[in-house]
């Protein structure tokens, strides 16, 4: 039994299949958290211990918003996840290839869409030089939060999937 009254995790949420849970949501100024080099999260959800685990989830708040979970702290009493404001609907696709009757290798047939072919995630803008000894060039690079298992090369929002971390339990993404 939950040292908390079930009262007390009362704002509702849905995740990704429609399932309804109930938790608590605290701003981030209540909470002592070490500083993520990756982003920034502005809230906590607490929910009860007993609920199947919603890292790299996507769950849909009481107000329409959508937030991407990230794992945070596990106690007797509640299961602590980061919020993470998904800002985009990002398209998700896949090179595909045949096998070529005469060579026998495998041939670049295109990209096709990976499952639905989009996911809601967090996108921000990262700015790096590439340097050389006689060129300085900025590239274009973002980074991408999803709980999806996007892989390598890859293509995410138009961009390709160049660098893969897993933070939190969710894929951070950096994209060219």
């Amino acid at each position: 039994m939950s040292h908390y009254p079930s009262s007390r995790f009362e704002t509702p949420f849905f995740n990704s299949l429609g399932i309804p849970y109930m938790g608590v949501i605290q701003p981030i100024e209540d909470q002592k958290l070490y500083n993520d080099d990756y982003f920034y999260h502005r809230q906590i959800l607490r929910v009860e211990p007993n609920l199947p685990k919603l890292a790299g989830q996507v769950i849909l708040d009481h107000i329409g918003q959508h937030f991407l979970l990230g794992a945070l702290d596990t106690t007797v009493h509640y299961v602590s996840y980061q919020m993470y404001l998904c800002t985009d609907i990002v398209t998700w696709r896949r090179e595909t290839a045949v096998v070529d009757t005469l060579t026998g290798l495998q041939k670049s047939v295109g990209e096709a869409p990976v499952g639905p072919g989009q996911f809601w995630g967090l996108v921000e803008l990262l700015n790096r030089e590439v340097s050389s000894r006689n060129i300085k060039a900025a590239e274009e690079t973002k980074r991408v939060l999803t709980g999806e298992p996007v892989q390598l090369n890859d293509v995410v929002n138009g961009m390709r999937v160049k660098k893969i971390n897993m933070s939190h339990g969710i894929r951070v993404l950096e994209v060219v």
